[in-house]
């Protein structure tokens, strides 16, 4: 059974911005994420607070 899509949450979200094991499930399947607005918006204010504390 072929898998078309998931429903990702915050942790898999953030898990493939770091390139660990769910970029390479997502990218290398063609794997479709659907995403809530909610998660979105946790993953991008967590990926502001990484870049502002890496300088």
């Amino acid at each position: 059974m072929l898998i078309e899509g998931v429903v990702a949450d915050a942790n898999v979200l953030l898990s493939a911005v770091v390139g660990k094991a769910a970029l390479r499930v997502i990218t290398e399947f063609n794997i479709i994420v659907h995403v809530a607005q909610f998660n979105s918006d946790e993953v991008q204010n967590t990926c502001r607070t990484w870049l502002a504390s890496t300088g």
